[in-house]
C-alpha cells in the first residue's frame, strides 16, 4: 500500500512539473496589443532599441560640435540595426528595402547627417521629415515580418513609432 502510494505520489507531482515546464514553454508575448511568438517579440525588442539609439544620435547631433566621430557612430548604429531587421528577409527584400532606405548615399537615414557633416550646415526641417518617413518605412518592414494583418500591423508601427521617439506629422 505504502509503495503504491509513493508511485502515485512521483506520479502526481511529475505530471504537475511536466505541467508547469509546458505552460512556461506557451507564454504568450504582445506587443502593442498583438499576440505574437517569443522570437518576434525578441527580435522586435532588439530592433525598437536599435532604432531609437540610432535615432536619438542623429536627432542630437550638432555639425558644429560633433564631428566624424559621430558620423562613425551613426554608420555603426545604421549598420546594426540593418542587420537586424535583415533578419529573415530573402535577397530581394534586403536590397530593395532595407539598403535604399537606410543607407542609400544622399537623401537615406544614414546619408542626410553625413552630408551635414560635409558641408557644416545642420539638418534641415525637409531632410528631417525624410528621416522620420525613413524610420516609418523600417517600422512598417519590421511589423510585416511580425504579421500580414494590416490592423495588427498599423498598431505595431504606432508603437514603434512612439517608443523610438519618430514625429509622426
Amino acid at each position: 500500500m505504502k509503495k503504491i502510494l509513493f508511485c502515485l505520489t512521483l506520479l502526481v507531482v511529475s505530471f504537475g512539473l511536466v505541467s508547469c515546464s509546458e505552460a512556461n514553454e506557451e507564454k504568450e508575448y504582445s506587443y502593442a496589443g498583438v499576440t505574437i511568438d517569443k522570437k518576434d517579440f525578441d527580435n522586435i525588442q532588439e530592433y525598437e532599441e536599435e532604432a531609437r539609439s540610432l535615432y536619438t544620435t542623429i536627432t542630437t547631433f550638432n555639425p558644429a560640435k560633433d564631428g566624424n566621430e559621430v558620423i562613425n557612430d551613426i554608420v555603426e548604429n545604421g549598420n546594426k540595426l540593418k542587420t537586424t531587421i535583415n533578419k529573415d528577409l530573402n535577397q530581394k527584400e534586403k536590397k530593395e528595402n532595407v539598403q535604399s532606405v537606410l543607407l542609400y548615399e544622399n537623401v537615406s537615414i544614414i546619408g542626410i547627417p553625413k552630408n551635414a557633416i560635409k558641408y557644416s550646415r545642420e539638418i534641415t526641417d525637409t531632410e528631417m521629415v525624410l528621416i522620420n518617413q525613413n524610420f516609418k518605412a523600417l517600422n512598417d518592414i519590421e511589423a510585416n515580418k511580425i504579421t500580414t494583418d494590416k490592423k495588427s500591423s498599423e498598431k505595431i508601427v504606432n508603437e514603434l513609432n512612439d517608443n523610438i521617439g519618430i514625429e509622426v506629422n
